[in-house]
Protein backbone atom coordinates (compact mmCIF):
# COMPACT_ATOMS: atom_id res chain seq x y z
CA UNK A 1 0.00 0.00 0.00
CA UNK A 2 2.61 2.66 0.85
CA UNK A 3 4.51 1.85 -2.61
CA UNK A 4 1.22 2.58 -4.00
CA UNK A 5 0.88 5.87 -2.70
CA UNK A 6 4.01 6.59 -3.47
CA UNK A 7 4.04 5.69 -7.07
CA UNK A 8 0.57 7.32 -7.13
CA UNK A 9 2.76 10.44 -6.03
CA UNK A 10 5.08 10.87 -8.05
CA UNK A 11 3.15 9.85 -11.40
CA UNK A 12 0.94 12.95 -10.39
CA UNK A 13 3.87 15.24 -10.26
CA UNK A 14 5.82 14.00 -12.95
CA UNK A 15 2.13 15.12 -14.54
CA UNK A 16 2.32 18.24 -13.26
CA UNK A 17 -0.21 17.79 -10.73
CA UNK A 18 2.01 19.33 -7.74
CA UNK A 19 -1.02 20.47 -5.30
CA UNK A 20 -2.59 16.89 -5.42
CA UNK A 21 0.49 15.08 -5.42
CA UNK A 22 1.44 17.05 -1.77
CA UNK A 23 -0.94 15.20 0.54
CA UNK A 24 -0.07 11.61 -1.14
CA UNK A 25 3.86 12.40 -0.30
CA UNK A 26 2.66 12.77 3.31
CA UNK A 27 0.98 9.66 3.35
CA UNK A 28 3.42 7.51 1.68
CA UNK A 29 6.24 8.80 4.26
CA UNK A 30 4.22 8.39 7.13
CA UNK A 31 3.15 5.01 6.45
CA UNK A 32 6.99 4.23 5.41
CA UNK A 33 8.26 5.51 8.62
CA UNK A 34 5.76 3.43 10.37
CA UNK A 35 6.68 0.24 8.42
CA UNK A 36 10.15 0.93 9.29
CA UNK A 37 11.32 1.27 5.61
CA UNK A 38 14.00 4.04 6.12
CA UNK A 39 14.81 4.39 2.28
CA UNK A 40 10.95 4.85 0.89
CA UNK A 41 10.42 7.22 3.56
CA UNK A 42 13.30 9.64 2.44
CA UNK A 43 11.98 8.69 -1.06
CA UNK A 44 8.95 10.38 -0.58
CA UNK A 45 10.16 12.96 1.82
CA UNK A 46 12.64 14.04 -1.24
CA UNK A 47 9.77 13.96 -3.70
CA UNK A 48 7.14 16.14 -1.12
CA UNK A 49 10.32 18.53 -0.48
CA UNK A 50 10.17 19.28 -4.67
CA UNK A 51 6.55 19.23 -5.10
CA UNK A 52 6.22 21.73 -2.35
CA UNK A 53 9.15 24.08 -3.52
CA UNK A 54 7.71 24.24 -7.14
CA UNK A 55 4.42 24.96 -5.37
CA UNK A 56 5.80 28.10 -3.80
CA UNK A 57 5.37 26.53 -0.24
CA UNK A 58 8.95 26.89 0.79
CA UNK A 59 8.53 26.88 4.50
CA UNK A 60 6.73 24.19 4.37
CA UNK A 61 9.61 22.12 2.19
CA UNK A 62 12.15 23.71 4.54
CA UNK A 63 10.23 22.06 7.49
CA UNK A 64 10.34 19.12 5.69
CA UNK A 65 13.78 19.05 4.57
CA UNK A 66 14.69 19.28 8.45
CA UNK A 67 12.58 16.40 8.93
CA UNK A 68 14.09 14.53 6.45
CA UNK A 69 18.17 15.30 7.69
CA UNK A 70 16.84 13.61 10.44
CA UNK A 71 15.81 10.64 8.81
CA UNK A 72 19.16 10.72 6.85
CA UNK A 73 21.59 10.32 10.61
CA UNK A 74 19.04 7.98 11.90
CA UNK A 75 18.81 5.69 9.14
CA UNK A 76 22.06 5.16 7.36
CA UNK A 77 20.87 6.78 4.50
CA UNK A 78 23.93 8.47 2.71
CA UNK A 79 22.89 7.51 -0.55
CA UNK A 80 20.35 9.92 -0.29
CA UNK A 81 22.78 13.04 0.84
CA UNK A 82 23.26 14.30 -2.47
CA UNK A 83 19.46 15.02 -3.50
CA UNK A 84 18.79 16.22 0.22
CA UNK A 85 21.55 18.92 -0.47
CA UNK A 86 20.23 19.66 -3.50
CA UNK A 87 16.97 20.34 -2.73
CA UNK A 88 18.11 22.46 0.17
CA UNK A 89 19.67 24.65 -2.25
CA UNK A 90 16.90 24.96 -4.85
CA UNK A 91 14.78 25.16 -1.57
CA UNK A 92 17.27 28.80 -0.63
CA UNK A 93 17.01 29.66 -5.01
CA UNK A 94 12.94 28.98 -4.55
CA UNK A 95 12.98 31.83 -1.34
CA UNK A 96 15.43 34.37 -3.11
CA UNK A 97 18.03 33.77 -1.12
CA UNK A 98 20.22 33.59 -4.21
CA UNK A 99 23.80 34.27 -3.43
CA UNK A 100 23.54 31.22 -0.58
CA UNK A 101 21.76 28.96 -3.42
CA UNK A 102 24.49 29.67 -5.86
CA UNK A 103 26.94 28.91 -3.26
CA UNK A 104 25.62 25.41 -2.49
CA UNK A 105 24.90 24.49 -6.14
CA UNK A 106 28.42 25.36 -7.19
CA UNK A 107 29.64 22.89 -4.70
CA UNK A 108 27.41 19.80 -5.41
CA UNK A 109 27.90 20.48 -9.43
CA UNK A 110 31.49 19.54 -8.98
CA UNK A 111 30.30 16.51 -6.82
CA UNK A 112 28.34 15.79 -9.86
CA UNK A 113 30.58 16.17 -11.95
CA UNK A 114 33.28 13.94 -10.49
CA UNK A 115 30.58 11.14 -10.27
CA UNK A 116 30.41 11.91 -13.91
CA UNK A 117 26.27 12.38 -13.67
CA UNK A 118 25.47 14.17 -16.49
CA UNK A 119 21.31 14.71 -15.95
CA UNK A 120 22.07 16.28 -12.74
CA UNK A 121 24.84 18.88 -13.80
CA UNK A 122 22.57 19.79 -16.55
CA UNK A 123 19.62 20.42 -14.12
CA UNK A 124 22.21 22.14 -11.52
CA UNK A 125 22.98 24.24 -14.71
CA UNK A 126 19.09 25.07 -14.63
CA UNK A 127 19.49 25.92 -11.51
CA UNK A 128 22.19 28.39 -11.89
CA UNK A 129 21.09 30.24 -14.53
CA UNK A 130 17.64 31.22 -12.90
CA UNK A 131 19.48 32.49 -9.62
CA UNK A 132 21.62 33.94 -11.96
CA UNK A 133 18.84 35.63 -14.09
CA UNK A 134 17.17 37.39 -10.51
CA UNK A 135 20.60 38.19 -9.10
CA UNK A 136 20.76 40.56 -12.58
CA UNK A 137 24.15 38.41 -13.42
CA UNK A 138 22.80 38.29 -16.96
CA UNK A 139 25.24 36.91 -19.62
CA UNK A 140 25.92 33.99 -17.13
CA UNK A 141 22.32 33.36 -16.82
CA UNK A 142 22.77 32.57 -19.95
CA UNK A 143 25.22 30.60 -20.78
CA UNK A 144 24.30 28.58 -17.91
CA UNK A 145 20.97 27.66 -19.47
CA UNK A 146 22.72 27.31 -22.85
CA UNK A 147 25.31 24.41 -20.92
CA UNK A 148 22.07 23.09 -19.32
CA UNK A 149 20.32 22.31 -22.86
CA UNK A 150 23.53 20.90 -24.38
CA UNK A 151 23.79 18.25 -21.66
CA UNK A 152 20.40 17.79 -21.26
CA UNK A 153 20.44 16.91 -25.33
CA UNK A 154 23.42 14.89 -24.56
CA UNK A 155 21.29 12.65 -22.48
CA UNK A 156 18.01 12.78 -25.28
CA UNK A 157 15.82 14.21 -22.44
CA UNK A 158 13.28 16.52 -24.32
CA UNK A 159 11.70 17.66 -20.50
CA UNK A 160 14.95 18.55 -19.67
CA UNK A 161 15.68 20.52 -23.14
CA UNK A 162 12.15 21.96 -22.69
CA UNK A 163 12.92 23.74 -19.55
CA UNK A 164 16.07 24.85 -20.53
CA UNK A 165 14.93 26.74 -23.82
CA UNK A 166 12.33 27.97 -21.15
CA UNK A 167 14.90 29.26 -19.11
CA UNK A 168 17.07 31.04 -22.46
CA UNK A 169 13.36 32.22 -23.47
CA UNK A 170 13.11 33.97 -20.19
CA UNK A 171 16.54 35.80 -20.03
CA UNK A 172 17.16 36.64 -23.87
CA UNK A 173 13.41 38.72 -23.14
CA UNK A 174 15.08 40.08 -19.83
CA UNK A 175 18.30 41.16 -22.10
CA UNK A 176 15.88 42.70 -24.41
CA UNK A 177 16.37 40.12 -27.55
CA UNK A 178 12.90 39.68 -27.96
CA UNK A 179 12.98 37.92 -31.16
CA UNK A 180 15.16 35.28 -30.07
CA UNK A 181 12.86 34.87 -26.87
CA UNK A 182 9.89 34.29 -29.00
CA UNK A 183 12.13 31.66 -31.09
CA UNK A 184 12.91 30.21 -27.25
CA UNK A 185 9.34 29.74 -26.19
CA UNK A 186 7.90 28.75 -29.41
CA UNK A 187 10.32 25.56 -29.17
CA UNK A 188 9.68 24.95 -25.74
CA UNK A 189 6.01 24.86 -26.53
CA UNK A 190 6.66 22.58 -28.81
CA UNK A 191 8.58 20.35 -26.41
CA UNK A 192 5.87 20.10 -24.24
CA UNK A 193 3.15 19.76 -27.19
CA UNK A 194 2.17 16.36 -26.13
CA UNK A 195 0.53 17.67 -22.64
CA UNK A 196 2.24 15.35 -20.23
CA UNK A 197 4.15 17.95 -18.34
CA UNK A 198 1.27 20.48 -17.48
CA UNK A 199 3.27 22.31 -15.40
CA UNK A 200 5.86 22.96 -18.33
CA UNK A 201 3.09 23.55 -21.02
CA UNK A 202 1.58 26.15 -18.62
CA UNK A 203 5.00 27.19 -17.84
CA UNK A 204 5.61 27.99 -21.49
CA UNK A 205 2.59 29.73 -22.58
CA UNK A 206 3.20 32.41 -19.60
CA UNK A 207 5.98 32.96 -21.00
CA UNK A 208 5.56 33.50 -24.34
CA UNK A 209 2.80 35.25 -23.51
CA UNK A 210 5.07 38.01 -21.72
CA UNK A 211 7.01 37.82 -24.82
CA UNK A 212 3.66 38.69 -26.61
CA UNK A 213 2.94 41.33 -24.05
CA UNK A 214 6.40 43.29 -24.60
CA UNK A 215 5.79 43.28 -28.49
CA UNK A 216 2.24 44.77 -28.01
CA UNK A 217 0.74 41.78 -29.35
CA UNK A 218 -1.52 42.18 -26.49
CA UNK A 219 -4.86 40.29 -27.78
CA UNK A 220 -2.73 36.82 -28.62
CA UNK A 221 -0.41 37.59 -24.99
CA UNK A 222 -3.91 37.74 -23.34
CA UNK A 223 -4.76 34.24 -25.22
CA UNK A 224 -1.15 32.49 -24.04
CA UNK A 225 -1.73 34.07 -20.25
CA UNK A 226 -5.30 32.51 -20.31
CA UNK A 227 -4.63 28.89 -21.04
CA UNK A 228 -1.44 29.24 -18.62
CA UNK A 229 -3.91 30.11 -16.24
CA UNK A 230 -6.47 27.04 -17.04
CA UNK A 231 -2.91 24.81 -16.94
CA UNK A 232 -2.00 26.06 -13.27
CA UNK A 233 -5.35 26.29 -12.00
CA UNK A 234 -5.87 22.58 -13.43
CA UNK A 235 -2.90 21.67 -11.08
CA UNK A 236 -3.16 23.69 -8.09
CA UNK A 237 -0.17 25.85 -8.71
CA UNK A 238 -1.21 29.22 -7.10
CA UNK A 239 2.24 30.77 -7.08
CA UNK A 240 2.59 30.73 -11.02
CA UNK A 241 -1.17 31.83 -11.25
CA UNK A 242 -0.01 34.82 -9.47
CA UNK A 243 2.67 35.55 -11.70
CA UNK A 244 -0.11 34.94 -14.88
CA UNK A 245 -2.94 37.25 -12.75
CA UNK A 246 0.49 39.87 -13.08
CA UNK A 247 0.73 39.72 -16.69
CA UNK A 248 -3.13 39.74 -17.47
CA UNK A 249 -2.71 42.71 -15.08
CA UNK A 250 0.30 44.09 -17.44
CA UNK A 251 -1.58 43.78 -20.62
CA UNK A 252 -4.80 45.40 -19.26
CA UNK A 253 -2.94 48.23 -18.31
CA UNK A 254 -0.87 49.03 -21.31
CA UNK A 255 -4.59 48.58 -23.25
CA UNK A 256 -6.19 51.23 -20.69
CA UNK A 257 -8.64 48.96 -19.30
CA UNK A 258 -6.91 50.40 -15.78
CA UNK A 259 -9.73 49.06 -14.24
CA UNK A 260 -9.03 45.18 -14.61
CA UNK A 261 -5.30 45.87 -14.28
CA UNK A 262 -6.21 46.31 -10.64
CA UNK A 263 -8.09 43.56 -9.97
CA UNK A 264 -5.72 41.48 -11.75
CA UNK A 265 -2.88 42.88 -9.46
CA UNK A 266 -4.51 42.12 -6.45
CA UNK A 267 -5.83 38.87 -7.15
CA UNK A 268 -2.17 38.26 -7.75
CA UNK A 269 -0.66 39.75 -4.99
CA UNK A 270 -3.02 37.71 -2.72
CA UNK A 271 -1.88 34.80 -3.87
CA UNK A 272 1.87 35.32 -3.97
CA UNK A 273 1.39 36.07 -0.12
CA UNK A 274 -0.21 32.36 0.02
CA UNK A 275 3.40 31.01 -0.50
CA UNK A 276 7.16 32.88 -0.07
CA UNK A 277 7.36 34.29 -3.16
CA UNK A 278 8.75 37.88 -2.62
CA UNK A 279 9.66 39.26 -5.99
CA UNK A 280 6.37 38.31 -7.10
CA UNK A 281 4.83 40.16 -4.02
CA UNK A 282 7.14 43.16 -5.36
CA UNK A 283 6.21 43.40 -8.89
CA UNK A 284 2.34 43.22 -7.75
CA UNK A 285 2.78 46.30 -5.56
CA UNK A 286 5.06 48.25 -7.95
CA UNK A 287 2.47 47.80 -10.62
CA UNK A 288 -0.55 48.17 -8.52
CA UNK A 289 1.29 51.43 -7.37
CA UNK A 290 1.59 52.45 -10.86
CA UNK A 291 -2.29 51.86 -11.85
CA UNK A 292 -3.22 53.57 -8.31
CA UNK A 293 -1.09 56.70 -9.79
CA UNK A 294 -2.94 56.49 -12.91
CA UNK A 295 -6.35 56.20 -11.23
CA UNK A 296 -5.82 59.48 -9.19
CA UNK A 297 -4.93 58.14 -5.28
CA UNK A 298 -1.20 59.02 -5.99
CA UNK A 299 -0.74 59.25 -1.93
CA UNK A 300 -2.12 55.71 -1.53
CA UNK A 301 0.54 54.57 -4.59
CA UNK A 302 3.33 56.77 -3.07
CA UNK A 303 3.19 54.76 -0.06
CA UNK A 304 2.91 51.49 -1.27
CA UNK A 305 5.99 52.25 -3.77
CA UNK A 306 7.80 52.93 -0.92
CA UNK A 307 6.62 49.41 1.06
CA UNK A 308 7.51 47.76 -2.11
CA UNK A 309 11.16 49.30 -2.35
CA UNK A 310 11.44 48.98 0.75
CA UNK A 311 10.96 44.90 1.05
CA UNK A 312 13.29 44.45 -2.16
CA UNK A 313 16.00 46.38 -0.55
CA UNK A 314 15.60 43.66 2.76
CA UNK A 315 15.13 40.93 0.54
CA UNK A 316 18.45 41.78 -2.08
CA UNK A 317 16.04 41.72 -4.39
CA UNK A 318 16.05 43.24 -7.93
CA UNK A 319 12.36 43.77 -8.65
CA UNK A 320 11.97 47.11 -8.42
CA UNK A 321 14.42 47.26 -11.36
CA UNK A 322 12.11 44.94 -13.38
CA UNK A 323 10.76 47.36 -16.00
CA UNK A 324 11.55 45.13 -18.68
CA UNK A 325 9.98 42.89 -17.49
Amino acid sequence: MTNKLYEKAESLRAKGFLARSVPLYRKAAAAARGDQDASLAMEASLGLISALRTLGLSRQGLAEAASARKLLRSGGLQEYGLDLELESALLLRARGDYGKAVGLLKGLQKKFERAKDTAAVAYIDWALGGAYRFMGRFAESERAFRKSLRLFASKRDPQGCGYAMAGLGGITRMRGDLKAAGKWYRNTLAAFRDGSDRFGLAYAHCGYGNVLRQLERSAEAEGHYKKAYKLYAGIGDEIDLGYVQWGLGRVYERTGRLAEAEKAYRAGYALFLKGDEKRGEILSQLSLAQVRHARGATAAAEKLFAVAYGKALNHGLHAHLESFT
